[in-house]
């Protein structure tokens, strides 16, 4: 994978979050577009809740599950 990534990590210094974020959410902080985040959840098993079996149905992350998943990327 040699597709470089920019972040908006300093956004997330803030201690008073949510400890579950929606895709918006998660899209806006990370500064990532729609496609980036569908690749990483289908492609890059970023761990989600989806809300029902609906197209349409809501999606949550947990913050310590997104945590994670960038360790096992910046511990490499």
């Amino acid at each position: 994978m040699s597709e470089l990534i920019s972040l908006n990590l300093d956004t997330l210094k803030d201690k008073n979050v949510s400890s579950v974020i929606n895709k918006k959410t998660l899209m806006k902080e990370y500064g990532i577009g729609h496609d980036t985040l569908h690749k990483w959840m289908y492609e890059m098993d970023l761990k989600f809740y989806k809300m029902g079996n609906s197209k349409t149905s809501k999606v949550l992350f947990k913050r310590k599950d997104v945590d994670n998943w960038f360790e096992r990327f910046t511990n490499k």
